[in-house]
């Protein structure tokens, strides 16, 4: 009998969409200073997520990808020609 198709791998790497990316990580992407992040972080326009473990006593900041990308396209000026 013949064995049950199995499903796509979900894409790994660098350059999936949903993986989480370190606050310097955005900045590199976004070409700014880290602090640029944080202040869209705080304000709350750039969701992020506490990757803190049990005990820590700082936050572990990350950023998915996709919302890093979000951020910026809808920052996106256009002249209108």
């Amino acid at each position: 009998m013949p064995s049950p198709p199995r499903s796509k791998p979900a894409p790994t790497g660098p350059g999936r969409a949903d993986d989480y990316l370190k606050v310097v990580e955005v900045a590199a992407l976004w070409h700014c200073d880290k602090e640029t992040v944080y202040r869209a972080i705080y304000v709350g326009d750039l969701p992020w997520v506490d990757m803190r473990g049990k005990g820590a006593r700082r936050a572990r900041i990350r950023v998915r990808r996709s919302a890093a990308h979000e951020y910026m396209a809808a920052r996106e000026h256009r002249i209108a020609s």
